[in-house]
């Protein structure tokens, strides 16, 4: 059966590219490739402790079929990452600005709230000394 699903699999995920450089590119490749290795594997090692499933070609089946959705969902995620990384980078100033006038607003907004909440306390504290 792996004979006939690495293959496969190799043809699938052949084609993914996240760097433009080779080396970068087969680098990430092999991490990913080896985390999702692992996972397939612990995976599927838990399904024969538990005797789910009997048998090589059930397991292999089910190793590389795990191993090709985690591949690809941790490239998306890696790949969303280094956009991420890249945008953040790119556009470090409009974002320190964004940041910058976040704290601000929220430091405003919790001194205006400690005032309210002032102010209202001594209103109570006034309204039960009247009611005396």
């Amino acid at each position: 059966m792996k004979f006939i699903l690495k293959p496969i699999f190799e043809m699938i995920t052949g084609e993914y590219v996240m760097f433009d450089n080779i080396i970068y590119n087969y680098i990430i490749m092999t991490v990913i490739g080896l985390f999702a290795f692992g996972i397939a594997w612990r995976c599927v090692g838990k399904l024969y402790d538990n005797n789910i499933i009997s048998g090589k070609n059930s397991g292999s089946l089910i190793h590389w079929t795990i191993r090709l959705i985690v591949f690809m969902a941790l490239f998306y995620i890696f790949n969303l990452l280094i956009w991420l990384t890249k945008f953040i980078y790119i556009h470090r100033q409009i974002i320190c600005i964004i940041i910058c006038s976040i704290v601000i607003l929220a430091i405003i907004i919790t001194i205006i709230y400690k005032i309210i909440k002032r102010k209202n306390n001594k209103n109570i504290d006034n309204n039960k000394c009247q009611n005396k």
